[in-house]
């Protein structure tokens, strides 16, 4: 398996593992008894959140970045031409994803619980 498999995948997996946690708080907060299908939506979020950013700034070309360090007596020049601090997106993103969506979700929830919409004649 490659490098770049193994970060995507591992990528994938941390990501998931926190929308599942948002998932579930949100489930507590929510006083259910159960977890439901939007547990896993949740987690998919953010997979897709953590591990798409991490693949999008590894891609995208992002203005070189030149660092200048002073090593014994030489003097080392180092050019990055990526963002070199991905995970500083990509965290925020993976939570971010999965409490929008559960926003979202209670907030389509209350609307149709009976409450009269503007459509409505």
């Amino acid at each position: 398996m490659s490098p770049l498999t193994q970060l995507v995948i591992s990528a994938a997996v941390l990501g998931g593992a926190i929308g599942a946690a948002i998932g579930l708080l949100i489930s507590l907060i929510r006083k259910k008894g159960s977890l439901d299908s939007a547990f896993l939506i949740d987690a998919v979020l953010g997979a897709v959140g953590f591990a798409g950013t991490r693949i999008l700034f590894a891609l995208a070309p992002i203005h070189g970045e030149t660092i200048t360090r002073h090593v014994g007596n030489a003097i080392v020049t180092t050019t990055m031409n990526r963002y070199q601090y991905p995970n500083r997106v990509a965290f925020p993103l993976a939570v971010l994803l999965p409490l929008i969506y559960e926003y979202l979700r209670q907030r389509g929830a209350g609307s149709r619980a009976g409450e009269p919409t503007s459509r409505s004649a």
